[in-house]
């Protein structure tokens, strides 16, 4: 019985404790809800002042100010997060970086993310300190409009404060004004003028508004006016509402002011209101009115708003010239009457027109129309019959004039059109002769004017054909087509430049060819120095004539304006005027340029080669030359390309281009050639046009002058055959060493600087880049790569595998602090550059917005003289701005790095990375120098980390993040680190490891590795061991000089030993001042094949790959989520991409002296870190504290009891069962 009731005891024993641990241990806490308690928010008008309106500017400055509070025990540890969204409503110009919540106290810290609007606060150490904790989020931005709906009242929700939470806001129209006026005429010829008064569509509160309008001159004083609600859109935009009730305003005038005054309902204004009047115009001789509304109210300053308005009136009288017809002689006409629509008396209702008395009238082309206008001026044309709707009457000669009069049956009120034609009354022999017509109405008259040409003889150039060096000439005669009899026509030309083609002469009347048998003869023989013809026609010549002939020319007798000269003369004699008659006209030909020059020149820059192509064309007339020379000097630093030199046939068409032959063999011509001459011989006697190419490089120099040009000859012994063949072309971006900009990306500036677009030849170029002091250099940021150039010269950056330069071998980069905390950095890039080259990098934005960030950057390099160049990059900043502490702050951090057993000796060589939180963005990287300081100056309030990343020599490397916090109350911060000298490794023949000794009394620890080690094998010298780096939580409160530290085992310890990642430690006799004695194992040097290391989330790895003496590192395969970079002695950062949780790999190859390779790979851990709290849903982060091994042990233990209590009873019962005898 009693077997049974301990059975029961323990089974029931399990039962609980498995229970409890189902129960017991439960993370989730009691939700503690939602931490914001409120929201307030100011608005700024651009001075910064707080605005109390009602109604607000749509892109205003705005200060959000959320107060948060935890409640005591509320459950939030470190690296608790609480995460709310901001109404996206409002535009941050930046992200905002990790900031303090509270001053002074290691609460935690707070980002806002600009893409998102997620604020994130993460907790600190502090939290558990404290009761009743609470706080405010300040933050400055501004309304942004483009997220707003079309009205004018918007509501902003804060969801996250509770779901009633939110704003109800008044915004102020854009393009809009207290008070705006507007004119429009009614029609075309208007007779009154419609107006608009907009009132108060700034939605302004405005008490007993009053608004006046003084009606000016020429204008009736309206006698009512109609008042509306006017809706007003964001933009705006208006919509004429409801009318407004008779008894919510009063309208009254007074002269030719009138006045509305707003009363009742409407007393108080604060919506906005259209009035609208029309008033009569009464004085038809204006057309622009203008006039002033103004509006005036209570404690309201009186605003005003002009308008405006032009009346567009057809004028009352216009006269213009027409076409002139030269076969029939007849000229054009037209008079536009009452185009202003006047009221205009039967008396008064007439037109006289006068022109001069070379013209007649022809009655019979009078047209007379009623135009009707539309109310855009538009015509509409009624033709009227003569003697019923109007009159015609020829005034008498007089005055050298002839005329007539228009007159109307009746009074008229519409506009009239009157079309006719005069008819010329003699032939018109001179070249311009002008013709003058007026017409009077009443006491107004107009003029016109028309310029007529002679056409008894007119002379051209046809056409023209380079082949056969020929010129056809075209003569036209008797275009009015009079009698004449007899006609004789001579023409001539310089003999020396042309000479006559008689078999092309041809005469026609029409598309009839006349003979020169039977109607014309010709004579070719006048006397010289001119050349040419004569025609005499047979017969009497009535009609128009058109004589076409052929000259040949010569391109040696070019006159002295480069032109041909050809003049015609007729000579004649008519049946009105009998008398010889004489008219003289001379027409000219402008040669091409080829055929002036005779030859011609071009060029083509190729920017990839950096080549230039000359073409020069010679001989381009065709003359014949003995043992001809094209001679051509190449300056501005070009060297012939010796091979490049080739001789072509050139082909001349009929229109003067040519095109290139065959190519010639180089028996027909000589080359003399050096560097900076060519001369190219044609021999013999020769008479052909040769195209001529070669090429000249610029390689090798200096391309400062973005134009080159060259003057090539023809020669034959010291007489020119050409003028001067001169072409050039352009190098783009000659003379551009350095170009830089920057463009802003969130809280960063990305700056682009391109080195070397010219493309000079250069040696030991070097950058000098000095930024503003209001940004920090991002140093990871920054890229080196190739560029991509085209034939025309433009430059972009070259894409793909290969395209960037490696840092250390193709390039050098150093980063520099002065005594004032100002960073600039300085690139060399390694023996001679020849192309162009694109450095990317990116800083982070520490200036107010608005402020200029600056960039000068200093270009030098060496060629046959020193080159300097400096262009300044300039980009204005536009940043939001966040603080729970306060804004503004800059601070310094002195790290002092010193001896871990002596704090007295300092350390000179450590090397410290500084990086900003939360995207670890580094700040800058200093060496401690021979005071064992490192000093950061003019650093942003802030979180930041503090790395080693290279321990002074004998000392081991402790890579431990070390927070960092910059706010007002802590501007000047000085952090101790230490460092343990380097243990002295003790190599033992044994493959084995040295056993640990049985500890004494009071032992010193053996560190348990998490995993169990692999032992390293021996290395062929002695080796310095790495110790395994601890990495305590970020949030962490640092301990005042951090160590490296083991896993302990279970039993209590002193001062634990550092675990050495390649040796197995053993004890020393003394606990004070543990060491570790490796033990190696005596096996080769095997070559590695990989690495493992892990890192967490957003936390740059560092490692070191053994370089021999004479090697050089470069990555070999590029990580697929981060980037990595390693330097000349081994060392490689990995820095994971932000957010990135996962397995990654890169590797590094070692190249030696002979060019051999080993390469090594390195697989990186991404390993996420708990995020703690997420309050709104009441989970607390698990720490370890709910490990269930407690429980599992004491389950165990009550088994093992069990089981001991049964053996137990069973032997008692065997002992009672079978009694020993």
């Amino acid at each position: 019985m009693l077997k049974k009731k301990v059975s029961i005891l323990i089974i029931a024993a399990l039962l609980i404790v498995q229970f409890a641990n189902g129960l017991g241990f439960n993370k989730q806490a009691n939700a503690i809800g939602n931490i914001l308690t409120g929201v307030h928010l100011t608005v700024k008008d651009s001075d910064g002042h707080t605005v109390s309106n009602a109604v607000y500017a749509q892109g205003a400055d705005v200060t959000l100010e959320y107060t948060w509070a935890l409640p005591n025990g509320h459950g939030y540890t470190v690296g608790s997060q609480f995460t709310f969204t901001l109404p996206q409503k409002f535009f941050l110009n930046t992200s905002i970086p990790s900031t303090p919540l509270i001053a002074g106290l290691e609460i935690g810290s707070f980002t806002i993310d600009k893409a998102t609007h997620l604020v994130t606060m993460t907790f600190a150490g502090d939290i558990a300190d404290y009761d009743e904790i609470q706080g405010t989020i300040i933050v400055n931005t501004k309304f942004d409009s483009s997220e707003f709906i079309t009205s004018t009242e918007q509501e902003i929700s804060f969801p996250e404060i509770d779901s009633s939470t939110s704003i109800h806001l008044q915004f102020r129209p854009s393009n809009s004004s207290i008070i705006e006026k507007r004119g429009y005429p009614q029609g075309y010829n208007a007779k009154s003028v419609k107006w608009e008064v907009d009132v108060n569509k700034t939605l302004d509160t405005i008490e007993n508004g009053v608004v006046t309008d003084t009606i000016p001159t020429g204008l009736a004083v309206p006698v009512s006016v109609a008042v509306y609600n006017l809706g007003v859109s964001l933009t705006g935009v208006t919509t004429k509402l409801t009318e407004l009730a008779s008894g919510d305003y009063d309208f009254t005038t007074t002269g030719s002011e009138i006045e509305v005054k707003f009363k009742g309902a409407a007393a108080t204004i604060n919506t906005a209101y259209r009035i609208e009047f029309e008033t009569a115009i009464i004085n038809t001789s204006s057309s622009t009115f203008q006039n002033t509304a103004t509006l005036a109210g209570n404690h309201l300053a009186e605003k005003t708003a002009s308008a405006s308005v032009s009346v567009q009136r057809g004028s009352h009288l216009i006269k213009t010239a027409g076409t002139y017809t030269a076969a029939d002689g007849k000229l054009a006409w037209q008079v536009k009457y009452n185009y202003d629509e006047k009221t205009i008396v039967q008396a008064s209702a007439s037109l006289n027109d006068y022109f001069d008395d070379s013209q007649t009238l022809d009655a019979a082309s009078i047209e007379v129309r009623r135009i009707s206008l539309d109310t855009a001026g538009a015509e509409s044309p009624t033709l009227l019959t003569l003697n019923t709707d109007y009159f015609i009457n020829t005034i008498p000669h007089a005055n050298g004039k002839n005329g007539f009069t228009l007159s109307f049956p009746g009074d008229i009120t519409s506009a009239y059109k009157i079309d006719y034609k005069t008819v010329k009354a003699a032939r018109y022999e001179n070249d311009n002769t002008n013709v003058t017509n007026t017409v009077y109405a009443a006491s107004e008259n107009k003029s016109a004017t028309k310029g007529i040409q002679q056409v008894v003889i007119n002379k051209s150039v046809d056409s023209y054909d380079y082949i056969s060096k020929t010129i056809t000439w075209k003569i036209t005669i008797n275009g009015d087509k009079y009698t004449m009899n007899p006609v004789k026509i001579t023409d001539t030309f310089n003999a020396a430049e042309q000479t006559f083609l008689p078999g092309t002469l041809e005469i026609k009347d029409g598309s009839t060819s006349l003979s020169d048998i039977t109607d014309y003869t010709v004579n070719t023989s006048l006397s010289a120095p001119d050349n040419g013809f004569s025609i005499l026609f047979t017969n009497a010549v009535s009609n128009t004539y058109t004589i076409i002939y052929k000259t040949q020319f010569n391109t040696d007798w070019l006159d002295s304006n480069n032109q041909y000269t050809n003049h015609g003369e007729i000579k004649w004699t008519d049946a009105i005027t009998p008398f010889n008659h004489i008219k003289q006209v001379t027409t000219t030909f402008t040669p091409n340029n080829k055929a002036i020059y005779n030859g011609y020149k071009l060029g083509e820059y190729n920017a990839v080669t950096k080549e230039i192509t000359w073409t020069v064309g010679v001989n381009y007339n065709r003359e014949t030359l003995l043992d001809a020379v094209m001679i051509d000097n190449l300056l501005q630093n070009q060297k012939l390309i010796q091979d490049s030199v080739k001789v072509y046939e050139m082909t001349i068409n009929a229109n003067g281009n040519v095109d290139k032959g065959a190519s010639v063999v180089d028996t027909v011509y000589e080359l003399t050639k050096a560097d900076n001459l060519l001369k190219v011989k044609i021999k013999g006697i020769n008479s052909s046009p040769y195209i001529i190419e070669f090429k000249t490089s610029l390689a090798g120099q200096l391309l400062d002058d973005a134009v080159i040009s060259n003057t090539a000859n023809l020669v034959v012994g010291i007489s020119p055959e050409s003028k001067n063949l001169t072409a050039s072309v352009t190098v783009h971006k000659a003379g551009e060493y350095v170009n830089k900009t920057g463009v802003q990306d969130d809280n960063k500036i990305n700056w682009k600087i391109f080195i070397n677009r010219g493309q000079s030849e250069v040696i030991n170029a070097k950058i000098i880049d000095k930024p503003s002091e209001n940004q920090n250099l991002i140093q990871e940021s920054f890229h080196l790569f190739k560029t991509v150039i085209e034939e025309d010269g433009d430059v972009s950056k070259a894409l793909g595998a290969g395209s960037e330069l490696v840092k250390g071998n193709d390039y050098t980069l150093e980063f520099k602090t002065d005594i004032d905390g100002n960073q600039s950095f300085e690139l060399k890039l390694a023996g001679t550059i020849k192309t162009a080259f694109l450095l990317e990098y990116q800083s982070t934005i520490a200036a107010e917005s608005g402020a200029h960030v600056t960039n000068a950057v200093d270009f030098s390099a060496n060629n046959v003289v020193l080159v300097t160049k400096q262009t300044i990059g300039d980009v204005i900043a536009a940043v939001s701005s966040a603080s729970g502490t306060g804004s503004g702050v800059r601070g310094i951090l002195t790290v002092t790095k010193v001896d871990a057993a002596n704090t007295s000796t300092v350390l000179s060589g450590a090397t410290f990375a500084l990086y900003r939180l939360p995207a670890r963005a580094l700040i800058n990287t200093i060496t401690t120098d021979m005071d064992g300081k490192a000093v950061f100056k003019k650093l942003l309030s802030g979180n930041y980390v503090l790395v080693e990343t290279a321990a002074p020599a004998g000392y081991l490397l402790d890579s431990t993040d070390i927070p960092v916090l910059v706010n007002t109350q802590n501007t000047i911060i000085n952090k101790q680190v230490t460092n343990v000298k380097t243990a002295t490794p003790t190599p033992t023949p044994s493959d084995e490891p040295t056993p640990t000794p049985t500890p004494s009394d009071e032992p010193t620890p053996t560190p348990t590795p998490s995993e169990e080690p692999t032992p390293s094998p021996t290395p062929s010298e002695e080796p310095t061991p790495s110790p395994t780096a601890w990495h305590p939580s970020t949030t962490s409160s640092p301990t005042p000089t951090p160590t490296p530290t083991a896993t302990p085992t279970e039993t209590p310890t002193p001062t634990p030993t550092p675990l050495e990642a390649i040796t197995t430690p053993a004890p020393t006799p003394t606990p004070l001042a543990p060491t570790a004695t490796p033990t190696p194992v005596v096996k080769p040097t095997p070559t590695p094949v990989g690495e493992k290391e892990v890192t967490k989330q957003d936390v740059p790895k560092t490692g070191t790959v053994e370089v021999p003496e004479g090697s050089t590192p470069s990555i070999g395969k590029d990580p697929e989520h981060g980037t990595v970079t390693v330097t000349p002695d081994g060392k490689w950062v990995y820095t994971p991409k932000p957010g990135f949780i996962g397995k990654d790999k890169f590797s590094v190859i070692i190249t030696d002296k002979d060019g051999n390779e080993e390469e090594i790979f390195i697989d990186i851990d991404v390993e996420e870190v708990p995020l703690g709290v997420t309050p709104a849903e009441g989970t607390l982060p698990t720490t370890g504290e709910s490990s269930h091994l407690n429980m599992e042990l004491a389950g165990l233990a009550l088994i093992l009891l069990g089981v001991g209590l049964s053996r137990r009873f069973a032997k008692r019962r065997e002992d009672r069962e079978f009694p020993s005898s």
